[in-house]
């Protein structure tokens, strides 16, 4: 999604950004709270 919408609208894009970061930050916190919950 962030590259299609560089393609389209550079201002667009890097108003995604944040959003590209939150969501990675909040997918890596999900993935380490499983694997600590996983082992319980």
């Amino acid at each position: 999604m962030l590259v299609f919408t560089f393609k389209i609208d550079k201002k667009a894009g890097w108003m995604l950004v944040p959003y590209f970061l939150w969501a990675s930050f909040a997918t890596i916190l999900n993935y380490l709270s499983y694997l600590r919950n996983v082992f319980i």
